[in-house]
Protein backbone atom coordinates (compact mmCIF):
# COMPACT_ATOMS: atom_id res chain seq x y z
CA UNK A 1 0.00 0.00 0.00
CA UNK A 2 3.10 2.54 0.90
CA UNK A 3 4.67 2.13 -2.98
CA UNK A 4 1.60 2.87 -4.74
CA UNK A 5 0.84 5.72 -2.17
CA UNK A 6 4.15 7.41 -2.75
CA UNK A 7 4.12 7.04 -6.31
CA UNK A 8 0.44 8.56 -6.09
CA UNK A 9 1.27 11.44 -4.07
CA UNK A 10 4.43 12.14 -6.52
CA UNK A 11 6.62 11.75 -3.51
CA UNK A 12 8.82 9.04 -5.73
CA UNK A 13 11.33 10.83 -8.30
CA UNK A 14 10.41 9.17 -11.61
CA UNK A 15 13.79 11.26 -12.78
CA UNK A 16 15.64 9.16 -10.86
CA UNK A 17 14.00 6.13 -11.51
CA UNK A 18 12.07 5.14 -9.15
CA UNK A 19 9.21 3.13 -9.67
CA UNK A 20 7.32 0.07 -7.62
CA UNK A 21 6.53 -3.83 -8.67
CA UNK A 22 2.91 -4.30 -8.37
CA UNK A 23 2.20 -7.05 -5.35
CA UNK A 24 0.99 -9.07 -7.88
CA UNK A 25 4.46 -9.86 -9.96
CA UNK A 26 6.40 -9.31 -6.24
CA UNK A 27 4.62 -12.71 -4.75
CA UNK A 28 4.71 -14.59 -8.63
CA UNK A 29 8.29 -13.89 -8.47
CA UNK A 30 8.85 -14.92 -5.00
CA UNK A 31 6.88 -17.67 -5.84
CA UNK A 32 9.02 -18.69 -8.44
CA UNK A 33 11.94 -18.45 -6.15
CA UNK A 34 11.55 -21.50 -4.34
CA UNK A 35 11.46 -19.97 -0.80
CA UNK A 36 10.51 -22.39 1.22
CA UNK A 37 12.21 -25.26 -1.12
CA UNK A 38 15.36 -23.72 0.76
CA UNK A 39 14.69 -24.10 4.31
CA UNK A 40 13.74 -27.30 3.82
CA UNK A 41 17.12 -28.25 2.78
CA UNK A 42 18.52 -27.99 6.48
CA UNK A 43 19.39 -24.30 6.47
CA UNK A 44 18.81 -22.36 9.91
CA UNK A 45 18.06 -19.69 8.11
CA UNK A 46 18.04 -17.50 4.77
CA UNK A 47 19.40 -14.30 3.86
CA UNK A 48 17.75 -11.84 1.34
CA UNK A 49 19.94 -8.59 -0.11
CA UNK A 50 17.61 -6.21 -2.02
CA UNK A 51 19.85 -3.67 -3.52
CA UNK A 52 16.57 -1.17 -4.20
CA UNK A 53 14.10 -1.56 -1.54
CA UNK A 54 12.04 0.89 -2.32
CA UNK A 55 8.85 0.48 -0.59
CA UNK A 56 9.38 -3.38 0.07
CA UNK A 57 7.13 -5.08 -1.99
CA UNK A 58 9.70 -7.41 -3.55
CA UNK A 59 10.95 -8.40 0.23
CA UNK A 60 7.05 -8.76 1.73
CA UNK A 61 6.26 -11.34 -0.69
CA UNK A 62 8.81 -13.51 0.26
CA UNK A 63 7.61 -12.66 4.01
CA UNK A 64 3.88 -13.65 2.92
CA UNK A 65 5.32 -16.83 1.18
CA UNK A 66 7.24 -17.57 4.01
CA UNK A 67 4.30 -17.43 6.50
CA UNK A 68 2.04 -19.31 3.83
CA UNK A 69 4.77 -21.77 4.48
CA UNK A 70 3.99 -22.30 8.16
CA UNK A 71 7.52 -20.46 8.36
CA UNK A 72 8.05 -17.91 10.81
CA UNK A 73 9.94 -15.02 9.01
CA UNK A 74 11.40 -13.65 12.33
CA UNK A 75 13.47 -16.99 13.04
CA UNK A 76 14.10 -17.76 9.17
CA UNK A 77 14.91 -15.09 7.40
CA UNK A 78 16.88 -11.92 7.69
CA UNK A 79 17.51 -9.01 5.13
CA UNK A 80 19.53 -6.38 3.91
CA UNK A 81 17.94 -3.97 2.15
CA UNK A 82 19.95 -1.13 0.66
CA UNK A 83 18.25 2.09 -0.97
CA UNK A 84 19.65 5.56 -1.71
CA UNK A 85 16.48 7.80 -1.49
CA UNK A 86 16.06 8.61 2.83
CA UNK A 87 12.36 8.84 2.85
CA UNK A 88 12.32 5.07 0.82
CA UNK A 89 14.48 3.38 3.66
CA UNK A 90 12.18 5.08 6.27
CA UNK A 91 9.59 3.02 4.84
CA UNK A 92 11.50 -0.12 4.67
CA UNK A 93 12.08 0.00 8.47
CA UNK A 94 8.75 0.93 9.20
CA UNK A 95 7.25 -1.89 7.56
CA UNK A 96 9.65 -4.62 8.09
CA UNK A 97 9.31 -3.30 11.77
CA UNK A 98 5.48 -3.39 11.59
CA UNK A 99 6.23 -6.95 9.79
CA UNK A 100 8.56 -8.28 12.69
CA UNK A 101 10.95 -8.54 9.93
CA UNK A 102 14.74 -9.11 11.08
CA UNK A 103 16.56 -6.45 8.95
CA UNK A 104 19.56 -4.40 8.33
CA UNK A 105 18.00 -0.93 6.53
CA UNK A 106 21.17 0.92 4.37
CA UNK A 107 20.80 4.39 3.42
CA UNK A 108 22.73 4.44 0.44
CA UNK A 109 24.40 3.59 -2.85
CA UNK A 110 24.90 0.16 -3.38
CA UNK A 111 27.20 0.61 -6.48
CA UNK A 112 29.66 2.68 -5.17
CA UNK A 113 29.33 1.21 -1.40
CA UNK A 114 28.52 5.12 -0.29
CA UNK A 115 27.11 3.96 3.58
CA UNK A 116 25.21 6.94 4.85
CA UNK A 117 23.03 5.63 7.94
CA UNK A 118 22.15 1.82 9.15
CA UNK A 119 19.34 0.76 11.22
CA UNK A 120 18.29 -2.43 12.49
CA UNK A 121 14.61 -3.48 12.99
CA UNK A 122 13.45 -4.21 16.52
CA UNK A 123 13.57 -8.29 15.27
CA UNK A 124 17.23 -7.72 14.13
CA UNK A 125 17.85 -7.04 17.85
CA UNK A 126 15.62 -9.41 19.60
CA UNK A 127 16.37 -12.46 17.46
CA UNK A 128 20.06 -12.03 18.11
CA UNK A 129 20.96 -11.87 14.24
CA UNK A 130 24.59 -10.41 14.75
CA UNK A 131 25.18 -12.93 16.94
CA UNK A 132 23.38 -15.65 14.22
CA UNK A 133 24.95 -13.75 11.39
CA UNK A 134 28.68 -13.94 12.68
CA UNK A 135 27.96 -17.45 13.88
CA UNK A 136 27.09 -18.55 10.24
CA UNK A 137 30.12 -20.41 8.52
CA UNK A 138 28.26 -19.72 5.02
CA UNK A 139 28.02 -16.26 5.90
CA UNK A 140 31.55 -15.54 7.75
CA UNK A 141 34.45 -15.26 5.75
CA UNK A 142 37.50 -18.21 6.64
CA UNK A 143 40.32 -16.58 9.19
CA UNK A 144 43.21 -17.57 6.46
CA UNK A 145 41.46 -16.31 3.73
CA UNK A 146 41.64 -12.44 2.50
CA UNK A 147 39.83 -10.58 0.47
CA UNK A 148 40.95 -10.40 -3.00
CA UNK A 149 41.62 -6.79 -3.59
CA UNK A 150 39.67 -5.10 -6.37
CA UNK A 151 41.69 -3.45 -9.56
CA UNK A 152 41.24 -2.63 -12.74
CA UNK A 153 42.35 -6.25 -14.14
CA UNK A 154 40.18 -8.28 -11.34
CA UNK A 155 37.57 -6.65 -13.15
CA UNK A 156 37.89 -7.95 -16.54
CA UNK A 157 35.68 -10.36 -17.50
CA UNK A 158 37.21 -13.82 -16.49
CA UNK A 159 37.94 -16.17 -19.61
CA UNK A 160 36.05 -19.06 -20.05
CA UNK A 161 38.27 -21.79 -18.32
CA UNK A 162 38.33 -19.55 -15.30
CA UNK A 163 34.45 -18.73 -15.13
CA UNK A 164 32.88 -19.29 -11.95
CA UNK A 165 30.63 -22.51 -11.67
CA UNK A 166 27.23 -21.40 -11.06
CA UNK A 167 26.07 -22.73 -7.26
CA UNK A 168 24.08 -25.91 -7.00
CA UNK A 169 22.01 -24.67 -3.76
CA UNK A 170 21.72 -20.46 -4.24
CA UNK A 171 22.78 -19.38 -0.45
CA UNK A 172 21.54 -15.98 -0.36
CA UNK A 173 18.27 -14.53 -2.49
CA UNK A 174 18.78 -11.30 -4.20
CA UNK A 175 16.15 -9.44 -6.74
CA UNK A 176 17.29 -8.13 -9.97
CA UNK A 177 15.19 -6.50 -12.18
Amino acid sequence: MLGPLYMELEVASRDQGQFFTPPEVSEMMARLQGIDRLLDEGRPFITLSEPAYGAGGMVLAVVKTLIGAKRDPAQTLWVQAWDIDRLAALMAYVRLSLWNVPAEIVVGNTLSLEVREVWHTPAHHLGFWSTKLAAEPRLTPKADEEPAPVTAQSAEAPKAEQAAKPLDHPTQLSFDL
